[in-house]
C-alpha cells in the first residue's frame, strides 16, 4: 500500500484463468483492471492514466483508510505509541502472574 503516498496511478492485471479469485476491497473498486490478455497494452493503459488520472479522489480517499495520517512522523509517533500500548499490556499481565505466582506460594507455606 505503500505506492498510495507516491500520488501516482496504479493499474490492477487480472488473471487470464476466470476461476481465480481475486477478492473484494476498496482498493480494487478503486483501481483499474487489465486483463492479463491485454498485457501488451499495458503501456497505453498506463500512459492514459498519467495524463487523466480519474481515480486520483478515490486513491486520496484509500489513502487514509489503509495509512491513517501520513504526514511526515505520523506513522512513527502510532508506531511509538503501539510499542507503549503493548509494554503497558505486558506488563500488567507480568504483574498479574508475580500476584498469583506470590499467592500461590503463600499458599503452600501455609499448608
Amino acid at each position: 500500500m505503500d505506492w498510495l503516498a507516491l500520488d501516482r496511478p496504479l493499474v490492477i492485471t487480472e488473471p487470464a484463468d476466470s476461476r481465480v479469485w481475486q477478492g473484494q476491497s476498496p482498493l480494487r473498486e478503486a483501481v483499474p483492471g487489465l486483463p492479463a490478455d491485454d498485457a501488451r497494452r499495458f503501456s497505453a493503459k498506463v500512459g492514459a492514466l498519467m495524463a487523466d488520472d480519474g481515480a486520483r479522489v478515490a486513491r486520496e480517499r484509500l489513502l487514509g483508510y489503509y495509512l491513517g495520517e501520513v504526514a511526515p512522523g505520523a506513522a512513527t509517533k502510532r508506531f511509538v505509541a503501539a510499542c507503549h500500548d503493548v509494554i503497558g499490556r505486558r506488563s500488567g499481565e507480568t504483574r498479574a502472574i508475580d500476584t498469583v505466582a506470590a499467592s500461590s506460594a503463600a499458599d503452600e507455606k501455609g499448608a
